[in-house]
């Protein structure tokens, strides 16, 4: 029964009622059991109660309109067999939700695609053509998106609230993967692939404060891991990027304040070949890469900021080059051979916060400080940083920056990645930070306050309800805008 009880006495006792005043008011539509004919879930029907798991049969297709809100029962779902087109858009998303008073997660099942869904295809630019496919809607408190042995495409869509393997899993023998700009937050695994693919992709998500991070057992040829956002994860097993066989590349990504408390990096490679290229890893809780049994090309990287060391190195395989990255981090070492197998290390050509060979040979554990262990070639280094020493950070309470990077909650957080190769500005929302900020490194810092959500005008101030600690390096208050208390 709807809320519009006073209003409902003067309706028509129809399926869409027609008040006095005319309003439309929709009844619940409740759902069960097989579909077993081409069926299409309206809008003007929604929204849909799911009393009883709801299975799409083979060859059948269920079509949901933008829009259309699906609520589900405690131990129901919905499992496709055939064909699910679940289209929303921005504006009017598709939900999948709990039908319970006061939602939690594992309120319900999942969306599950089986063995004879009918994989999504693509066109020769890549663009989806025909199949199954789950774009543009929000799916809350069950257990996500559950693919076994199929391969529908998972694009645009916020998944949050959801536990086990909940966020997305494929498993099984599945074709094309593709996992393309979707926001999964406060999941499980918000991504966990066991299975044999014939090509994966994962490109434009944004993963942010998830149980783990990104879990990827087998990786077929080609493999791209690119232009995602995966930061806060992790107080399990992985924090930002776990990849465990295979091949492919990982590219253009911003892995920042993960914690891993199993494999210990912000990228964990084990029995892989994988190129490492081009990604911001800031400000981890320990080591940024680490590699065991791989061959890894580690390259263009900032690596800068973690409590860890920037890659750690142990097992087999010859260990690739780790060349042309900035390497400051806050570990004990850069660079850590942790094995006694494999040729030696090209660690040429990278930046190291110095230029005094004495101090990076400090920063390399290998050879010389153990003869068991191989060598790691550190020299010719580079001079100067291969990113701009003018670096940025934006800072809002809510971890939300109006889509500015990199972002984070506090002010401290801010200041360990900003100027990170001597100078930098920090820009704050209009807010009050009931935080303690110290300094230690040798930096030179403008704090910038009193900005609003999307950081593209000064409205008030920011207030600082805490102590400013200076052990090093400097800080510049700029007059307007920013209160210290």
């Amino acid at each position: 029964m709807k809320v519009f009880i006073k209003i409902l006495l003067f309706c028509f006792a129809t399926g869409v009622y027609i008040c006095s005043n005319g309003t439309l008011v929709y009844s619940d539509t409740y759902v069960s059991g097989n579909i077993t004919a081409d069926t299409v879930w309206r809008k003007s029907d929604s929204p849909y109660i799911v009393t009883a798991t709801v299975q799409v049969f083979q060859n059948i297709t269920l079509t949901i309109e933008p829009g259309v809100i699906i609520k589900f029962n405690p131990s129901t779902g919905l499992t496709i067999g055939g064909k699910l087109v679940a289209i929303g858009t921005a504006e009017a998303p598709i939900t999948f939700t709990s039908n319970a008073p006061t939602p939690a997660s594992k309120d319900w099942g999942r969306i599950k695609f089986v063995d004879t869904a009918q994989d999504a295809s693509f066109d020769s630019a890549g663009n989806y053509s025909d199949g199954c496919i789950i774009k543009n809607c929000l799916i809350e408190f069950g257990k996500g998106i559950w693919c076994e042995n199929s391969s529908p495409l998972i694009s645009s869509n916020y998944i949050r609230k959801t536990s086990d393997y909940g966020g997305i899993f494929f498993g099984g023998a599945s074709d094309k993967v593709k996992i393309v700009y979707n926001t999964l937050e406060e999941n499980g695994f918000p991504i966990y692939l066991n299975g044999t693919f014939a090509s994966l992709e994962i490109l434009n998500n944004k993963v942010r404060r998830n149980y783990d991070g990104l879990l990827i057992e087998t990786c077929p040829a080609g493999t791209l891991i690119k232009d995602n956002i995966i930061e806060y994860n992790g107080a399990n097993n992985v924090g930002g990027i776990s990849v465990r066989s295979g091949s492919g590349s990982i590219i253009s990504n911003f892995i920042s304040h993960n914690q891993d408390t199993s494999w210990n990096a912000a990228i964990y490679c084990e029995n892989v070949t994988f190129t490492i290229h081009n990604n911001q890893i800031l400000s981890n809780h320990n080591q940024a890469i680490a590699s065991n049994n791989s061959y890894l090309t580690v390259t263009n990287n900032q690596i800068v900021g973690n409590k860890g060391y920037a890659v750690w190195i142990e097992g087999n395989h010859v260990p690739g080059t780790i060349r042309f990255n900035d390497l400051v981090n806050l570990g004990d070492f850069e660079i850590f051979r942790f094995d006694s197998n494999g040729g030696s290390v090209d660690a040429t050509n990278n930046w190291w916060g110095t230029t005094d060979l004495g101090t990076i040979e400090q920063r390399v554990f290998d050879y010389y400080d153990d003869i068991t262990k191989v060598k790691v070639i550190f020299s010719p280094i580079a001079t100067a940083s291969f990113f701009p020493s003018y670096v940025v950070a934006y800072v809002a309470a809510n971890g939300i920056c109006g889509g500015k990077y990199p972002c984070f909650s506090s002010i401290q957080n801010g200041v360990d990645s900003a100027g990170c190769f001597g100078t930098g500005t920090i820009y704050i929302t209009q807010e009050t930070y009931d935080e303690n900020v110290i300094l230690s490194s040798p930096k030179v810092l403008l704090f910038k306050g009193g900005w609003d959500s999307t950081f593209t005008a000064i409205q008030s101030n920011t207030t600082i309800n805490g102590s400013l600690t200076i052990s090093n390096g400097s800080l510049i208050l700029d007059a307007g805008g920013l209160i210290v208390e």
